[in-house]
């Protein structure tokens, strides 16, 4: 770290707080540390676009986060560029202290009002000295800009379908759908321009105290002064543009709870059609002229066609006939709106495979809090190569820690691609997990994501965790409900004397 506090004290208790806004992340870890007070690190602060009054609910986040902390992170980790995950750095900036506006320089008790950002951590594909990172970087954002220029021709094609033909497309594809799932999927990306994650990226690094840090599956573990117990090891986002890319279980052999399937050539072709350099960021370079429906020589541009006398009777309509009145049956603009879905879903997925994952041991007890971000199937099977020789000469694995794990923040809200079966949760053998989703269904119904979560992955993680499952959209207490069946009672008390329900939070706390 380049920056040490010493300051309010401690309990020997590992505490995470989830915050319960709606469909986002945002948690607090207390930490015992060294110093009079805890070691306080904060994990991402969002709320998916479109929230209602998200705004105010992102102040109140903060503003607990500044009560518990006396107004001071001493960490900050980022794990993805997504709005969910960011908002609340542009929603709540009011609560957030820069370091120049500080009162007191290095005099950390020095304001409590606003919330002060020490050190930040984030994934190597933030850095911006890192050759892979800009050209993986560079491509999302041209693919976003992509989409958001068809969105626009999305928008039109909806209106001139819903006044000629009851809002059907040509194939009877209702077009408004199609446009509101391309902007859903934007939406992860916020609004355009500084209101969208760049500029709340932009906000968190003019926030921190101290440069950020760029973290990489092969850094040795991070072992910090100030929290001599905690142990922070990187698994992910794998250093592989292939993997990162892969967001889709394999068709033979589904890694995940359900089988899903990868980039179409159709989506392809439309990422080639959008943007010439798109088509690379979907790794479809060969597809830039088969994305073209006909051979150069057999192509006619527009300007000429509208020359040419057949085009202008059986196109345009121009003669006299009646059957040549209305032509638009023959237009096949909205052919390609499905498409748009895909690449906009596949845009979203990589980002969210672009996650920082970290693994957070407790030394003394060999226990593993697991926090991946919205880590999705590529960046889960590079776990499997990732290890570590520590000092004494122990050996440790990604596998090793997953089946040390005594708390999962489960990814991507619940979602069926976010938390691998054999490579991930059937690993995670500890008696004592726990499993804490960050979810809102009834904000994903909205969104047209009604499986999220996903519930063969939420069956899966009641029997995994002896149902000591920590949903935040969870409407009836914890300490009101009864043991689940085959759990002993004496577990599931001890379960809910470590848990504290609230509406803004569930905060679980580990063994002192």
């Amino acid at each position: 770290m380049s920056e040490t506090l010493a300051t309010p004290s401690s309990s020997a208790a590992v505490r995470v707080r989830m915050y319960r806004h709606g469909l986002g992340d945002c948690f607090l870890l207390t930490l015992p540390s060294e110093g009079e007070r805890p070691f306080y690190l904060m994990i991402d602060c969002g709320v998916i676009l479109g929230t209602k009054d998200a705004s105010a609910k992102m102040k109140e986040v903060v503003a607990d986060i500044i009560t518990t902390t006396s107004g001071q992170v001493d960490l900050l980790v980022i794990t993805h560029e997504h709005y969910d995950h960011l908002s609340g750095f542009l929603q709540a900036k009011t609560l957030f202290a820069k370091p120049a506006e500080e009162d007191g320089g290095d005099d950390a008790a020095a304001s409590t009002d606003k919330l002060q950002i020490h050190n930040l951590w984030l994934a190597w594909t933030e850095d911006p000295k890192d050759e892979l990172a800009q050209l993986l970087r560079g491509e999302r954002k041209r693919v976003e800009h992509g989409l958001r220029l068809a969105l626009q021709g999305l928008r039109e094609a909806e209106m001139t379908a819903a006044s000629g033909n009851d809002g059907a497309g040509n194939d009877g594809v209702a077009v408004p759908v199609v446009s509101q799932q391309v902007e859903t999927l934007l939406g992860f990306f916020g609004a355009a321009g500084r209101r969208g994650t760049a500029g709340a990226l932009e906000m968190v690094h003019a926030l921190a105290r101290s440069p950020a840090r760029f973290l990489r599956p092969t850094d040795a573990p991070l072992e910090l002064p100030e929290v001599p117990g905690i142990r922070f090891y990187v698994l992910g986002p794998p250093q592989d543009e292939a993997l990162i890319k892969r967001s889709r279980p394999s068709r033979a052999h589904s890694e995940v709870y359900e089988a899903a399937f990868g980039l179409t050539p159709e989506t392809a072709f439309l990422a080639a059609a959008l943007d010439g350099p798109a088509a690379a960021a979907a790794g479809v370079d060969e597809f830039q002229e088969t994305s073209q429906p006909f051979d150069r020589r057999y192509r006619i541009p527009l300007p000429v066609a509208e020359q040419l006398p057949f085009f202008k009777q059986a196109y345009w309509g121009e003669a006299n006939e009646e059957d040549y009145r209305d032509q638009s049956w023959r237009r096949i603009d909205s052919e390609w709106h499905r498409s748009a879905v895909d690449l906009a879903l596949k845009l979203d997925n990589d980002t969210n495979n672009s996650s920082l994952v970290l693994a957070i041991e407790i030394v003394s007890t060999g226990e593993v809090l697991l926090f991946p971000g919205d880590a999705q199937v590529g960046n889960w099977l590079s776990w499997k190569d990732v290890h570590w020789t520590l000092e004494d000469g122990a050996e440790v694995s990604a596998h090793d820690l997953l089946a040390r794990t005594v708390l999962y923040k489960v990814a991507h809200h619940g979602s069926h691609n976010a938390t691998l079966r054999e490579q991930g949760l059937e690993l995670m053998t500890h008696d004592d997990l726990v499993a804490m989703v960050p979810v809102d269904h009834d904000m994903a119904v909205k969104k047209r994501w009604g499986k999220i979560p996903f519930e063969p992955l939420m069956q899966r993680l009641h029997q995994k965790a002896s149902g000591r499952v920590l949903r935040s959209d969870s409407r009836q207490k914890i300490q009101d409900q009864k043991a689940p069946d085959g759990v002993p009672t004496a577990t599931w008390r001890r379960f809910q004397q470590r848990v504290v329900d609230e509406e803004l939070y569930f905060e679980y706390r580990l063994d002192d």
